[in-house]
């Protein structure tokens, strides 16, 4: 940490993460400010979401507290300003994250009740969350509002409600900075692009008809006859046996017209599929990894973008199996990886510390020496 920002308090409003491959903005601001020194305050419509950002922070040696509400709630707004000041003692900055634009369309197509959740979330929510956080700084003489607007208040585009709801963010944002300059409080409008977040790759996988449930599990596969219908998806609620418990949620079939199960390693659905149709015979074993993969930022200087280096055996012995990839991406970031199969005979090996050995080859460590790792993370792989 850098201390730049300590003492400072921060509530980022949308700081949760919408399940995905990527990182979404708020998590990715509060993780910034933490890496900064400041006190976080989470706040997203769902707690778990809110409470895995958390996580993330203090993992990284920061203190945040995770806050459940609803931006188009007075009630909740005011909630999340008195979270700030009842932890943390006071309340610096105001990050509005906050944004939907699903089911948007042009002003004939588009539903009214569409329209109106929309500006209520995007414009409304901002309103209120300013509402209540101003006389808080007000008293202090001191404070900062983001307020996460979009390129779309400005281009061309045949989103409706979010283009009319952005473009209304910035001229809030307008009035709030220059009624409150006199308080010490500044508040500003940031209009990215479109950006490679789990909501953003959500809108456009609708705009091309395509429907995506995250955080929802398959746990049924649906026949008929002989044939893969579909699947079971958002079944909740189930006894350790199988059974339905007291709060069971049943789930809804999906049907198409293809059905691909992309599971990743000994899948449930994939073992039945397996079993059903024997698939396995006359096969040979099928052969597993694990597979660890960290992302640096190096010296610019050692950075040889589009770069791909592959090895194999060392540091491992010869009753184990496995190697390693090094790809120099944009940015001067490079990604560190090394895969250890399965079928090691050593039981005292530690695929983990394997990887840490390789890191301090004479080549690796050169390339790593002076840089910083960004993120991390494990899978198994079917190899």
């Amino acid at each position: 940490m850098s201390g730049r920002l300590d003492g400072t308090v921060a509530l980022v409003v949308g700081g949760g993460q919408t399940p995905g491959e990527t990182v979404g903005n708020g998590r990715a601001i509060s993780l910034r400010f933490a890496e900064e020194s400041a006190s976080v305050v989470v706040v997203d419509r769902i707690m778990e979401r809110a409470a895995d950002t958390v996580v993330e922070v203090e993992r990284r040696g920061g203190r945040a507290v995770a806050v459940a509400g609803d931006v188009t709630s007075s009630v909740d707004c005011r909630a999340m300003v008195e979270t700030a000041t009842s932890t943390f003692g006071r309340l610096d900055v105001l990050v509005n994250n906050v944004g939907i634009g699903g089911s948007d369309g042009g002003p004939v197509g588009l539903e009214e009740d569409v329209w109106q959740r929309i500006q209520d979330v995007n414009l409304k929510g901002m309103y209120l969350t300013c509402k209540h956080a101003l006389p808080v700084m007000r008293e202090q003489a001191s404070g900062a509002i983001v307020n996460i607007s979009s390129l779309a208040a400005v281009a061309s585009t045949n989103m409706l409600a979010y283009k009319t709801s952005k473009a209304g963010v910035n001229a809030l944002t307008q009035a709030v900075a220059n009624g409150n300059a006199k308080h010490g409080i500044r508040c500003n409008a940031i209009m990215p692009g479109l950006m490679d977040t789990p909501m953003a790759v959500d809108a456009l996988a609708e705009a091309l008809g395509v429907e995506v449930f995250p955080g929802m599990a398959a746990s049924e596969l649906v026949f008929d006859g002989d044939r893969v219908r579909g699947v079971v998806a958002g079944e909740f609620g189930k006894n350790p046996d199988g059974t339905p418990g007291p709060n069971y949620e049943p789930g809804m079939e999906l049907h198409g017209k293809y059905v691909l199960i992309g599971e990743g390693v000994r899948g449930s659905l994939a073992k039945q599929l397996i079993a059903r149709y024997d698939l396995s015979a006359d096969a040979e074993p099928q052969k597993f990894g694990l597979g660890m993969k960290e992302i640096w930022e190096v010296d610019p200087d050692k950075h040889r973008k589009g770069t791909v280096t592959h090895t194999m055996g060392w540091p491992l012995g010869k009753n184990a199996g496995g190697g390693s990839f090094i790809y120099h991406l944009d940015n001067n970031q490079v990604y560190v990886g090394f895969v250890v199969h399965l079928n090691y005979a050593n039981p005292y090996l530690s695929p983990y510390h394997e990887f840490q050995r390789f890191k301090h080859h004479p080549m690796v460590a050169d390339l790593l020496e002076g840089g910083k790792r960004v993120a991390y993370g494990a899978r198994a792989i079917t190899e």
